[in-house]
């Protein structure tokens, strides 16, 4: 220790040059606390890798090899062949089955007749396809009796179809066929979307026999959406990406320009398309629901002028003396 420095002790007395260590007047437990620890445990250091005994040192072993270059063949290598990878190959059967189902689904629509009567036996058609609605998305365990009531509230039901599978299992959807044609628009507008044994039943007029050059799904037709295939890039989007295209909307139109929803075609000809026919023929329609009057303003809530209104027509002069 450096003679002047002294160091306070913990019973208060002073360590210097002439005094003993401070940690000699500790207690047993604290210099206990200082002890040196143990030598660190002696390992072997790892062997020594072994080098190669040669004449020309570490290579001398290789040098056979260069005795055997004038063997070798003295032509250019073959050019190197371009192999299928398995992203090409799985692109490659798909393209194939996806024309093989083409085919097959173009056979099919081109042999497919709405109006014929199907092999199967219990699955006859209706007597009137404009009197039947299509209803989709039941409940495996909605049974005749249970669909037959529901849309017996709206008038009296004809036939009640559930359509099976070959094994007799259900399929999800079915058609109901009704006396009158009023009741069975009643029953279109009322149960469309709504719960039945827990499933939303989609209700649907049967366009099969009504609508022209019509398709079900499964031959490239419907009218579901196809979600099935790859989303468009916002970049390809019609008008930027700002919204949809006024040909996309289908026959809706925007609100405000009118073009309600697309009615059936003039006269008894279907439910596919076309002006408001849908509501002329019927007086529970709206009319013109299929024309321009959706976007614009009724008459009856036009503003009445004159003495009818209390605060006087707008942007003249309203008061008074």
């Amino acid at each position: 220790m450096a003679p002047g420095v002294r160091l306070m002790t913990p019973r208060g007395q002073m360590s210097g040059a002439n005094n003993k260590p401070a940690m000699a007047q500790m207690p047993p437990q604290i210099r206990a606390l200082f002890q040196p620890r143990g030598a660190l445990p002696m390992n072997p250091p790892p062997p020594k890798k072994r080098k190669r005994q040669g004449k020309g040192g570490h290579t001398a072993s290789f040098a056979g090899l260069f005795d055997l270059v004038s063997n070798f063949e003295k032509t250019a290598p073959p050019k190197r062949t371009k192999s299928e990878t398995p992203r090409e190959a799985q692109t490659r059967r798909r393209k194939v089955t996806m024309a093989e189902n083409e085919e097959k689904v173009a056979a099919l629509a081109n042999a497919y007749d709405p109006a014929a009567p199907p092999h199967v036996e219990g699955h006859e058609l209706t007597e009137d396809a404009y009197k039947t609605l299509f209803v989709g998305r039941l409940n495996y365990d909605t049974g005749h009796t249970k669909l037959r009531r529901e849309f017996e509230r709206f008038g009296a039901v004809k036939s009640v179809r559930i359509v099976t599978d070959q094994e007799g299992n259900p399929r999800g959807y079915g058609f109901v066929e009704f006396e009158n044609e009023q009741e069975m628009r009643q029953a279109f507008r009322s149960l469309n979307g709504r719960m039945l044994d827990g499933n939303r039943v989609v209700v649907d007029v049967e366009r099969g026999r009504t609508v022209k050059d019509w398709k079900p799904r499964r031959l490239g037709g419907g009218l579901g959406a196809e979600t099935r295939k790859d989303k468009p890039k916002k970049s390809e989007l019609p008008n930027g990406g700002r919204g949809p295209d006024p040909a996309f909307l289908g026959g809706y139109g925007a609100l405000a320009g009118g073009g309600g929803r697309p009615g059936p075609p003039p006269g008894r000809g279907g439910y596919g398309g076309g002006g408001g026919d849908y509501a002329r023929r019927s007086d529970d329609f709206r009319p013109g629901r299929g024309g321009g009057d959706y976007g614009r303003r009724s008459d009856d809530f036009r503003p009445r002028g004159g003495g009818d209104d209390r605060y006087g027509p707008r942007g003249g002069g309203g008061g008074g003396g």
